[in-house]
């Protein structure tokens, strides 16, 4: 869906990840490499519902395009493409 936003992007350091969510969903986000090789995964609880944001530290990543996938429940909510610059 159109509610997952990455900012800034492209990114140095790090990207924050706002997306909006429902209540007791279980979220993953999920950031790979232009081959597909995951190279960060994080699971969140959600307890209460609503816009989330989560800081993602991406300074020890080489230069680059990646893809940032959002799951919720276990289905893909979206793809978003980062990219890494310095």
């Amino acid at each position: 869906g159109s509610d997952i936003t990455l900012y800034p992007n492209p990114a140095s350091t790090s990207f924050t990840l706002s997306l909006q969510t429902q209540t007791g969903s279980r979220m993953e986000v999920i950031l790979t490499d232009l081959g597909g090789r995951i190279i960060y995964h994080r699971d969140l609880k959600n307890g209460t519902g609503g816009t989330q944001e989560m800081r993602v530290d991406v300074s020890a990543l080489p230069v680059g395009t990646y893809h940032c996938s959002v799951t919720e429940d276990g289905a893909l909510r979206g793809t978003r493409k980062l990219v890494i610059t310095r």
